[in-house]
């Protein structure tokens, strides 16, 4: 998932599964071959909210279910963090 401030969250990859080195090249090639965008603002707590929706009808089923964030800054628009995450 791509996000940035709170008005921008989308899938640019849909739920797969990852088992060999095949599927890994092939989803690895989807990342970047993705039609990126450059936005302003951080809203880490607007990327948990569609993030964790993501899990339902998603078609695959774990024992854990994990958000891993990667961001370039500091939550600085949207909820607080905690709101979210909690």
């Amino acid at each position: 998932m791509e996000w940035a401030g709170s008005r921008f969250q989308r899938s640019t990859v849909q739920w797969s599964e990852i088992s060999n080195a095949t599927s890994a090249e092939a989803f690895a090639l989807a990342i970047e071959s993705a039609d990126l965008r450059v936005e302003l603002w951080t809203s880490i707590s607007t990327a948990i909210i569609p993030g964790l929706l993501s899990f339902d009808g998603n078609g695959f089923r774990g024992l854990r279910k994990v958000i891993d964030i990667s961001g370039d800054g500091p939550n600085n628009q949207g909820l607080f963090v905690v709101h979210a995450r909690d």
